[in-house]
C-alpha cells in the first residue's frame, strides 16, 4: 500500500538492525528504560499511522546515537480520538539531545472519515523532530506534540502531508488510555498495575484517587471501592490520568470496560438512525487489530444498539448516554460481534466527540485571570512555553468551566476537587477540552497547581 523509499545511507544500518528485531513491541509488561509519549489529538478526522523502524538521537553537533527502538512498531500520529500513544525505549535521551529521529517504512496510512484508506507520502524517511530546548533529564517523560492543524493534500492516488512536530520535556502528562488491561489489584493503597497496548504493553501503577470520576461495567457511577471490587485481572480500562512521575500515573475519570472477549473494535461515523430499532449505520473509517487501528474490512455496518452500554468518552466525567443522545455524524467507536450480512450487534457504544467538534490536546500554559461571573479563565503562556489551541500559537486562551469540567488541584499530599475561586495567577494550569474559537475552549478536565 505504501511506497517505500531509499533511508539516509547514514541511518540505512539503523534501520536494517532495527527490522531485524522482528515486529510488535516489548510485550508482557517487559521493562523499559525511557517511554516517549505522543499526543495524537490535532484537531483531524483522519487517523494516520506510521510504521517505525527505529528511533535515535541527536547530538548538538549533529552525531547520532544507536537505535533505541527494540523493534519495529506501527504508530499513531494522529488520531481523532487523541487516544495517547508512545514508544518503549532501551534508553533515555543522553544529556543535551537536541533531537529525535524517527525513521519510518514506507511513509504513512490515513483512515479518513469517509472510511478510504489512503497511502500518506512524506518528506523522506527520516522523520527529525526538534526538542523545544536540549534535554536536561529532568522533567518526567519527553513529549512529541502537534504545532498545526495536520494539512493532508490530495496527491494522485494518495495524499502527501509534511509533519509539524516538535518535542518537549514536560513535568505532568495528561494521559488518555482506552483499552488498559489491569495487571493487579491493590484496593487497601487504591492502586493498580496496568498494561498499556499503546506503549507496547509496558506496566504502569495507576493510582485511584477519591476524587476520581469512576464508571462502572454497566455505565453507572461507581465508589472507589465498589469500582476495585468490580475489576478482575484482565479487566479492560479506559481512563484519562494525570502523568508525573516515570512509571506513575493517577486516573481523574476511568470506566470498566469487561474483560477483553476478542470482539470487533469499529470507528466510524453514525450515517443514519432508525430510533424504532435502536439501531444505526455505520461508516467505518477503522478496524482495531490487537492494539492497532488499520483499514477496515467494512465500509458500512448496519449496528444494533439495543443491548448495547452507550457512554460518552473524553469528557471530565465519563457518563452513561442513551440511543437518544447518538446524532449523525457523530464518531464513534463500537465493540460487538463480528458482522453477519453487514450487521453487528453491538455490546459497547463509546461517543468520541461532541456533536463532530475537534478536541484539541493538552493545553499547558499560566493562569492569567479568573471571571467568576461568566465561569471563565484567562490562561497565558508559561515562560517560553508555547500556548497552544488547535496547533496554532496564541497569546492568551478563553478557558470556560462548566458544572461537567473536573477542576482538580495537585497539592503536596495528593489531588484534591477544587472551585474557581480558589485560582489564582501563581498557578500553572493544564486543560483538555472542545475548541469552540481561535482562542477559545470549552473545559471538560482541568488541573492547576500552585508554582
Amino acid at each position: 500500500m505504501n511506497h517505500s523509499r531509499l533511508l539516509p545511507w547514514s541511518l540505512a544500518a539503523l534501520v536494517l538492525a532495527a527490522c531485524g528485531g522482528g515486529s510488535g513491541g516489548s510485550g508482557g509488561g517487559a521493562p523499559a528504560a525511557f517511554e516517549l509519549h505522543v499526543d495524537t489529538a490535532a484537531g483531524s478526522t483522519s487517523f494516520v499511522s506510521a510504521r517505525v523502524a527505529a528511533l535515535v538521537w541527536e547530538a548538538p553537533g549533529g552525531a547520532l546515537s544507536a537505535n533505541v527502538l527494540p523493534a519495529p512498531v506501527e504508530l499513531p500520529l494522529v488520531d481523532p480520538a487523541g487516544e495517547s500513544a508512545g514508544l518503549a525505549l532501551r534508553s533515555a535521551p543522553p544529556l543535551g539531545t537536541v533531537a529525535v529521529h524517527l525513521l519510518l517504512q514506507g511513509g504513512a496510512t490515513a483512515l479518513r472519515s469517509d472510511g478510504t484508506n489512503l497511502a500518506v507520502t512524506l518528506p523522506g524517511s527520516d522523520l527529525r523532530i526538534a526538542l523545544e530546548s536540549p534535554w536536561t533529564g529532568a522533567a518526567t517523560a519527553l513529549a512529541l506534540g502537534h504545532d498545526a492543524v495536520p494539512n493532508l493534500v490530495v496527491s494522485g492516488a494518495g495524499l502527501t502531508w509534511t509533519p509539524a512536530l516538535s518535542a518537549r520535556a514536560v513535568e505532568q502528562l495528561a494521559v488518555n488510555v482506552a483499552d488498559g488491561v489491569v495487571a493487579s489489584i491493590d484496593p487497601a493503597a487504591g492502586a493498580l498495575v496496568v498494561m498499556l497496548p499503546g506503549y507496547q504493553d509496558l506496566a504502569f501503577d495507576l493510582a485511584v484517587p477519591a476524587s476520581a470520576q469512576l464508571t462502572g461495567l454497566d455505565g453507572q457511577p461507581r465508589t472507589r471501592e465498589a469500582f476495585l471490587a468490580e475489576c478482575t485481572v484482565g479487566s479492560t480500562l479506559a481512563f484519562s490520568a494525570l502523568r508525573s512521575s516515570s512509571r506513575g500515573i493517577e486516573a481523574s475519570s476511568m470506566h470498566h470496560r469487561g474483560r477483553s472477549r476478542g470482539e470487533l473494535h469499529l470507528l466510524g461515523r453514525i450515517r443514519t438512525l432508525d430510533v424504532g430499532t435502536s439501531s444505526f449505520v455505520l461508516d467505518v473509517q477503522g478496524q482495531r487489530n490487537g492494539s492497532v487501528w488499520g483499514a477496515p474490512q467494512f465500509a458500512a455496518v448496519t449496528v444494533d444498539a439495543a443491548s448495547a452500554v452507550i457512554y460518552t468518552s473524553h469528557r471530565s466525567v465519563r457518563t452513561s448516554a442513551s440511543f437518544t443522545d447518538l446524532v449523525v455524524g457523530m464518531l464513534v467507536k463500537v465493540e460487538g460481534s463480528r458482522p453477519v450480512a453487514d450487521r453487528m450487534t453491538a455490546r459497547e457504544v463509546e461517543i468520541e466527540d461532541d456533536h463532530g467538534s475537534n478536541r484539541p490536546g493538552e493545553i499547558e500554559g499560566q493562569v492569567d485571570s479568573v471571571d467568576l461571573g461568566t465561569g471563565t479563565i484567562t490562561v497565558v503562556q508559561r515562560g517560553d512555553d508555547p500556548l497552544l489551541i488547535g496547533g496554532v500559537r496564541v497569546t492568551s486562551a478563553t478557558i470556560t468551566v462548566t458544572a461537567n469540567t473536573l477542576l482538580q488541584r495537585k497539592t503536596d499530599s495528593g489531588t484534591v476537587s477544587t472551585t474557581l475561586d480558589t485560582l489564582t495567577s501563581a498557578d500553572r494550569i493544564w486543560i483538555r477540552g472542545e475548541i469552540t474559537g481561535a482562542s477559545t475552549v470549552r473545559a471538560q478536565w482541568v488541573r492547576v497547581e500552585a508554582r
